[in-house]
């Protein structure tokens, strides 16, 4: 369970990125709202955020797949990622 402090911080990068506009009070207080009251009930705070700003279908989608990939790391992707690109770096010299 991410604290309160993380999720802000969370939320405020994947908001920055799919372009959905919050004020930094609405956030902090949509994070606590969540950590103090809803987590542990079943309900994620990808989609409880994503109810508290009112978005459509396509905007939720966006939200969660960069929600996922920022607070969701794959060690294993991320190495064979690095590891491509240093053979492209590589293979360029």
């Amino acid at each position: 369970m991410p604290t309160v402090e993380q999720l802000i911080r969370e939320t405020h990068a994947a908001l920055e990125q799919t372009g959905v506009s919050l004020s930094p009070s609405k956030v902090t207080r949509t994070c606590r709202d969540y950590v103090n009251t809803v987590a542990g009930k079943g309900v994620s705070f990808g989609e409880f955020l994503a109810n508290v700003v009112s978005l459509d279908a396509l905007e939720r989608r966006v939200f969660d797949a960069v929600y996922y990939r920022l607070t969701h790391a794959d060690p294993t992707g991320e190495t064979a990622a690095r590891n491509v690109d240093r053979e492209r770096g590589a293979a360029h010299v």
